[in-house]
Parts: structure tokens; sequence; C-alpha cells
């Protein structure tokens, strides 16, 4: 029995895993397309991503060319987003999908908090948030809110049914009527 319980568990915590990184995955789609966007609207400046991806190969005495470079910035962008949706998805609770995705927002707003004012000045890429252009800076919040809310729509894992959990509705729960005109 424990060792039913222990693969089950196990299981569980992929499974958990896995929805994370697909709901990272989406969110790093939503979050490039705000950044995307402000880029083609001549907003932010350079690109946090390509920022970091350049510090990293100057630190390491690596010059690639440019098509290399911005498929390394696009790689890690993505790997990264895929990396933090994972941990999403481990440590969220059961939720509803509308709960879930304000939950991924908060969420993504820690990340950049963590990333702008944290470890990305550290690396050298870019200044501290607050000491940051402050159009880049905005662009980045709603790219990370973006984020968030697509991972938390993708990484959603409704209340189990006969839970106190009364903000979910399945799609089977609600009728529609349907009348002849």
């Amino acid at each position: 029995v424990a060792v039913v319980c222990a693969l089950h568990s196990h299981d569980h915590m992929w499974k958990k895993l896995l929805r994370g990184a697909a709901g990272g995955l989406a969110g790093t789609l939503a979050h490039s397309a705000v950044m995307l966007g402000a880029r083609e609207a001549g907003q932010g400046g350079k690109l946090p991503p390509k920022a970091i991806t350049d510090e990293m190969l100057a630190s390491l005495g690596v010059d690639p060319d440019e098509n290399t470079r911005i498929a390394l910035a696009v790689a890690t962008h993505v790997g990264f987003g895929l990396a933090t949706g994972a941990l999403f998805g481990l440590a969220a609770p059961r939720m509803s999908r509308v709960t879930s995705m304000l939950a991924g927002a908060g969420y993504g707003l820690a990340v950049w908090f963590a990333s702008y004012e944290g470890w990305v000045p550290v690396l050298g890429a870019l200044p501290r948030a607050h000491r940051d252009r402050r159009d880049r800076q905005a662009l980045m919040i709603g790219a990370h809110v973006a984020f968030g809310v697509a991972l938390g729509a993708v990484a959603a894992r409704p209340p189990e049914h006969g839970s106190d959990d009364a903000t979910y509705i399945s799609s089977r729960d609600v009728e529609v009527p349907i009348t002849a005109s």
C-alpha cells in the first residue's frame, strides 16, 4: 500500500510540474507578444531577454553572430518561462481557473520583481528596475502580468467535485436553454 501511495504521489507531482510547464510556455508566448508589440511601437529599448543573453555571452568571452544571439535569447527566455511555470504548477493548490489566473498575475509580478530588482542587475545585463527606463519597466510589468494570467489559465487545477470551493463552475454544471426562433 505504501508503494502504491508513493507512486501515486510521484505521478501527481509530475502532472503538476507538466501542467505548470505548459502554462509557462503559454505565459512566455503572451509575455513575448507584449514585448514584441511594444518593440514594434518603438517602446522599451533593448528587450531584456536579448540584453541578458548578450551579457552572459560577453561574460563567457563568446561572440557568436547576431542570428545565434537571437536564437539563444529565445531559447533561454522559453526555458526560463517553462521553469518558472513548472514551479508555479508544483506550488499552486487546486483553485478555480479565475483564481488561478489572478494568482498567476501575482506570481508574474513576483518573477518580475525578483528578476529586475535581483538577479538581472547582479548579472550586469540591466540596471535595477527602479533605476531603469520607466517605459521598459512599465512594459516588463505588463508582460509579466500577461505571463502570469496565461500561466494561471493553463496550469489551473480545478477543485475536485464535492470540495468546499464553490467558485469553480464546470461546463457540465451549466445548462443553456435553446429556444427555436
